[in-house]
């Protein structure tokens, strides 16, 4: 599918996801203080953009506004200006202000990668997207596969396209000039080498090319390509063919296109409307994956409900005890104002304008408290508006929420002696 869709131009792009990530998007984190040349920085910190990964090739036709246009290189990539203002928007630090100011930032969370890679430039497009080399796209799927590739120039080793290398201490190797298959496409066995440093495991090693090629692929392997025990414990080979990447792994084509309509019509025309699994579907749209999130929101929003009802009804509960309390120490007020004549609508709009003030006050002390605490929190670190989703009409409606139940239920103890006649009131109560 992707070598044919790639030749005719209808998909630009392929890069295999798991199951679990099926939005093809997510935040990559940015060190506003990383311009040091380390090699490694903690996963998540520092500023962010939601973007989605893309080879290099495809920038090559967009403007350079920033810096310069790379190399192939995995060390080095590019930002649209899409992604670049993102970054800015949600920069605290006051020396990120243009785009020039983000050149040599680090890209934290690819872990993969052999190096952390930094920017390198910036080119205009509305789409928000992070371009590397292919090389670097490729350990991505790699490093959450379970077979056991590397590249080989990794560890200085030259191999040629088609054929493999196997770097083990103990394990017994294929057969030389025996073929092997990974992920559908036939490899020559070459030879076995020693592990080099720093490869922990044992490997097969690939060159460059079929190393970026293959990680787009899906196919059947042979299981040498897999972590195989005997019973001893020893690894063992096997030339039997297993459904790759894995047994325990549904994975997606993220496919990348110009031409939506035309990319779908492709898609409908040669793949199966079929299931890979109980649980996902072969298609996925971006229509499916906002109608998936929606589900997780519309969830999240209910637990949310439920939380402020719980909230609302001990407030609730609290109002009504304690001018319950008030109330029934006043019965002897209450009898007699009845006995003189008031009528039970201005001892309800009396004791309503009481609990009104009484309610007005307590919730505005603590709602005027609780918010400029937010506000202050929100103008000296603008980071916390990831925290604190605060605005305006949010504050109000729950200030009008918080007021009308004190006040509502401020008045109903009140009924229960407005109601009854006077003598029944001073009866009752024994005043």
């Amino acid at each position: 599918l992707s070598e044919q869709a790639r030749s005719e131009g209808t998909i630009e792009s392929v890069r295999l996801i798991d199951r679990s990530f099926v939005s093809g998007d997510e935040y990559y984190y940015f060190r506003p203080h990383a311009f040091e040349t380390y090699r490694d920085y903690d996963y998540y910190g520092g500023i962010s953009t939601n973007a989605v990964l893309l080879p290099l090739p495809i920038a090559d036709g967009l403007s350079l506004v920033a810096g310069r246009r790379t190399e192939p290189l995995e060390t080095e990539i590019l930002l649209t200006t899409a992604a670049a203002d993102e970054l800015l928007s949600n920069a605290t630090a006051g020396y990120l202000v243009g785009y020039t100011d983000l050149l040599g930032m680090a890209l934290t969370n690819l872990s993969s990668a052999k190096d952390t890679p930094r920017v390198v430039g910036i080119v205009e497009s509305s789409e928000r997207a992070i371009y590397l080399s292919e090389i670097a796209l490729a350990r991505l799927t790699w490093d959450i596969s379970h077979e056991r590739i590397a590249l080989a120039s990794d560890y200085g080793y030259t191999v040629e396209e088609g054929q493999v290398l196997f770097a083990s201490a103990s394990e017994k190797p294929p057969t030389v000039g025996s073929t092997l298959t990974l992920r559908g496409e036939s490899l020559v066995f070459q030879e076995k080498v020693s592990v080099p440093l720093g490869l922990a495991h044992d490997r097969y090693l690939l060159s460059d090319a079929d190393y970026a090629r293959l990680a787009c692929r899906v196919g059947r392997s042979s299981a040498c390509f897999y972590p195989h025990y005997d019973r001893e414990g020893e690894p063992s080979y096997s030339t039997d063919l297993l459904t790759t990447p894995s047994e325990w792994h549904t994975w997606y084509s993220v496919l990348h296109v110009r031409d939506v309509e035309k990319a779908r019509a492709y898609i409908s025309e040669r793949v199966a409307p079929r299931a890979p699994d109980a649980y996902s579907p072969a298609v996925l749209y971006p229509e499916d994956i906002r109608a998936m999130n929606g589900e997780d929101v519309a969830a999240e929003i209910a637990i949310g409900g439920i939380w402020l009802a719980v909230s609302l009804l001990l407030l609730s509960l609290s109002v009504s005890l304690l001018m319950r309390s008030t109330l029934f120490s006043r019965v002897r007020e209450i009898g007699i104002l009845r006995a003189i004549g008031v009528s039970r609508k201005n001892l309800i709009f009396r004791f309503a304008v009481e609990s009104a003030v009484l309610a007005s006050v307590t919730v505005l002390v603590g709602f005027l408290l609780a918010s400029g605490f937010i506000a202050v929190c929100l103008g000296t670190a603008p980071i916390t508006a990831s925290v604190f989703y605060y605005p305006p009409w949010l504050a109000l409606a729950l200030l009008f929420a918080l007021l009308s139940v004190s006040v509502l239920f401020g008045i109903l103890p009140l009924l229960r002696l407005v109601f009854p006649t006077p003598s029944e009131i001073l009866a009752k109560y024994d005043v």
